[in-house]
């Protein structure tokens, strides 16, 4: 089954009161908050600045108030995961890129390890590498795509080109140097 489709159907999957679980968590493991910020990330939400409850004088980004709230709507939540693809069909690459390099390559991000902290939040993690996966073979097919036009516009261009100083006639002084006047006729 292709990476999207695995997707749409872990997040059909979940229900809300897999969801509500994760949000009466008072201290939830680091692998739940690395899941709602990746999550967070990927739905274009910006982390809110927090005290530290231990030295209320440091501030830090923290993106749990933020799943917090996310999570206060957890019918709207899954239904905006499962309608993503459509409503971003442009995704940002360096926000893909940043995804991929900050969490998909942590082994603590990988849907077993965060199934042990949450069974929730491991479908959620599901959902996130597969739009990830499946951003970077779009992407991937999309640039093999366009490299393949160009060079075939270039190679048209080529040939147009050569083309056209075969049309002008012999009777002008030749611009391959050779006196012929057409390109390719080597005497």
């Amino acid at each position: 089954m292709p990476p999207l489709e695995k997707a749409v159907r872990t997040i059909k999957s979940l229900k809300k009161s897999d969801l509500d679980e994760v949000k009466s968590m008072k201290k939830p493991p680091s692998k739940v908050k690395m899941t709602l910020e990746v999550i967070c990330l990927m739905l274009g939400l910006e982390p809110r600045t927090v005290s530290d409850p231990q030295d209320l004088s440091i501030k830090y980004l923290d993106f749990w108030p933020v799943a917090l709230n996310i999570l206060s709507h957890p019918k709207q939540l899954l239904l905006d995961l499962e309608n993503y693809h459509m409503k971003h069909i442009e995704c940002d690459n360096q926000l893909m890129l940043q995804i991929t390099n900050e969490y998909l390559s942590d082994p603590d991000f990988a849907p077993k390890a965060v199934r042990k902290a949450s069974v929730a939040c491991e479908g959620l993690c599901k959902w996130s590498h597969g739009k990830t996966i499946t951003f970077f073979n779009v992407g991937s097919l999309i640039f093999l795509y366009v490299t393949h036009v160009h060079f075939f516009l270039f190679f048209f261009d080529i040939i147009s080109y050569c083309w056209f100083l075969c049309s002008q006639g012999s009777d002008e002084k030749s611009r391959d140097g050779f006196g012929t006047g057409k390109i390719g006729q080597f005497y």
